[in-house]
């Protein structure tokens, strides 16, 4: 048989080409899906998806006048930015699109086109926070990434000065009945004064200056906590810095004024004392520090308040048990705990490294999207104790359950219905385990896409496969063209399945594993197309052979 004797067909020719192509997209599809199946679906599946979404959430509706609405938005509107910005200050801005109508596919982005005058952030879906950085213009695009339609918006940030406002407020005096500042200076006891203020600024823009001849002070977030060595004017004075603003950096001093009286304060039985410069915890754990608030004498009781403590908030929190501070750690990092007290000597300040380690929290769970899992989808897992949500790759991910796989992150793949039992069990931390049963069911929504991308797929290429391996028998075994033709019409699609499921196994993608009913699936499909090529056959030769009889009769 001679390869022109084949190709001497256009039909034969065509579907040549076409079940080429469809084959090698078939193969090609198999593995880029399964290499993205721990992180994301294959393009087939996602154009499936976004289409079923689509039909399903776009949906035609009848105008008043009795036409279609459009199923793309005309037009975007950006809302927020009308006014002048100031430099340092932020700005909600959103947008809508127009007409108002359920638009599943569409997703809008706001871009600025000079970062350095205009910096804008998402929030939520359609909430944006905008940013003055720059005096000048710049122009916000809203784009759909569906409908590529967009939208745009000057923003002008004026050239007005931008200084944060610091506000002091009244000394906290020695007692609540006394609020004035004194100093002794027959036993130079002293006591420590605080004053609070408030700015909005963070806290390394803002420095802190004095005379330490007159005083020792120590910057806090919002207290400056301060020891009077002598009577008369104190001037304690913070500098707030605010870098680029309107193309400079700008400084701005703050000073505040307290005035020292006289009086003779009682003196301390012992000094405080103070000394533990490495201190761990863990989470799960609170630690006492001994502030030994019984070494003052009664008289000094408000003075005895005067001991402060400064702490990184946002780690742990700080309060009393009788004579010890209590510190409850929030959540794994390391800080700084600074520890302040009067002596005779002048302001003594302590410092302990505080380690907080990962320990293991009263109430464990593992998160989910939902209740249930859907078959052949992915969903993203959780660790949640404590009301802290954990990193997942900080766990060891199980699972228990007939053909689903898990990965290093916690997402979870189930391509059977059934309950799948879900472990995650800490890297490091012992007894930090956790478990979730969830109901795995299949969606119409997967119904469909399988359908299509495996029913579908291979009942078209069934259709070209059989008009090329029926030319095939024809030319090389005329006799036995039926028979042939159909052996290997049935054999290649049943390898051209087994292979698209194999190409998504273990051994290219790891944690990966081939689906039996995907292979049956497609078979079908093949199967089904093979009749659709019977029938479109016995339709041709049926109206070939009506046209001969006529052609007979013609000539008769």
């Amino acid at each position: 048989m001679g390869k022109n004797k084949f190709f001497n067909n256009k039909i034969t020719i065509v579907s040549f080409i076409a079940y080429i192509l469809l084959t090698v997209f078939i193969f090609t599809e198999s593995l880029l899906s399964g290499a993205a199946s721990l992180t994301q679906s294959g393009s087939v599946s996602e154009v499936i998806s976004n289409v079923i979404e689509f039909l399903s959430g776009n949906t035609i509706k009848p105008s008043e006048d009795g036409k279609d609405n459009t199923l793309y938005p005309e037009s975007i509107s950006i809302i927020g930015g009308d006014e002048e910005l100031k430099v340092g200050e932020s700005y909600k801005m959103s947008y809508s699109l127009n007409p108002k109508n359920n638009y599943t596919l569409s997703k809008v982005t706001l871009k600025s086109s000079d970062a350095s005058i205009v910096k804008i952030e998402r929030v939520v879906e359609d909430t944006f926070i905008v940013t003055a950085m720059g005096v000048g213009t710049a122009t916000i695009t809203a784009t759909d990434s569906f409908s590529k339609i967009t939208a745009t918006k000057t923003l002008t940030v004026g050239a007005t000065e931008y200084f944060p406002i610091i506000n002091f407020e009244n000394p906290l005096g020695f007692s609540s009945e006394d609020s004035s500042v004194y100093f002794s200076p027959s036993n130079s006891a002293g006591a420590v004064y605080s004053v609070d203020y408030k700015h909005s600024l963070t806290p390394d823009q803002i420095t802190l200056s004095y005379d330490e001849n007159k005083c020792d002070a120590v910057l806090t977030k919002e207290k400056i906590y301060f020891y009077p060595k002598t009577t008369g004017n104190i001037a304690l004075t913070l500098t707030a810095t605010f870098d680029n603003v309107n193309g400079k950096n700008q400084t701005k001093t703050y000073d505040y004024n307290v005035l020292v009286k006289e009086k003779l304060l009682p003196s301390y039985t012992e000094s405080f004392v103070y000394d533990e410069p490495e201190i761990a915890i863990k989470t799960s754990e609170v630690y006492k520090v001994n502030s030994n608030y019984q070494n003052f004498i009664l008289g000094l009781e408000e003075a005895q308040k005067r001991i402060f403590y400064i702490i990184d908030e946002q780690l742990a929190k700080l309060s009393l048990d009788g004579s010890d501070v209590v510190i409850s750690p929030k959540k794994v990092g390391s800080f700084t705990l600074t520890i302040c007290y009067p002596s005779s000597s002048g302001l003594i300040v302590k410092k302990s490294a505080i380690a907080i380690s990962q320990g293991v929290p009263k109430e464990i769970k593992i998160v989910a999207p939902s209740t249930h899992a859907t078959r052949g989808t992915q969903i993203r897992l959780n660790v949640v104790g404590d009301g802290i949500k954990f990193n997942p790759s900080d766990f060891y991910w199980t699972v228990e359950g007939k053909d689903v796989t898990i990965g290093e992150i916690g997402n979870l793949v189930a391509n059977k219905n059934g309950t799948v039992k879900v472990t995650a069990k800490h890297k490091t931390v012992d007894g930090f385990e956790t478990t979730l049963t969830l109901t795995v069911k299949t969606s119409w929504h997967t119904t469909i896409r399988k359908l299509i991308g495996h029913f579908g797929l291979f009942l078209v290429l069934a259709v070209f496969a059989s008009v090329v391996y029926y030319r095939l028998a024809e030319v090389k075994t005329p006799n036995k063209k039926w028979l042939f033709g159909s052996i290997f019409t049935v054999l290649a699609g049943i390898l051209t399945a087994g292979l698209s499921e194999f190409f998504q196994s273990g051994l290219f993608v790891a944690g990966r594993a081939p689906s039996f009913t995907d292979v049956l699936l497609d078979v079908s499909g093949y199967l089904v197309g093979i009749l659709v090529f019977f029938i479109i056959l016995f339709i041709v030769y049926k109206t070939i052979k009506k046209k001969s009889s006529n052609l007979t009769k013609d000539k008769e």
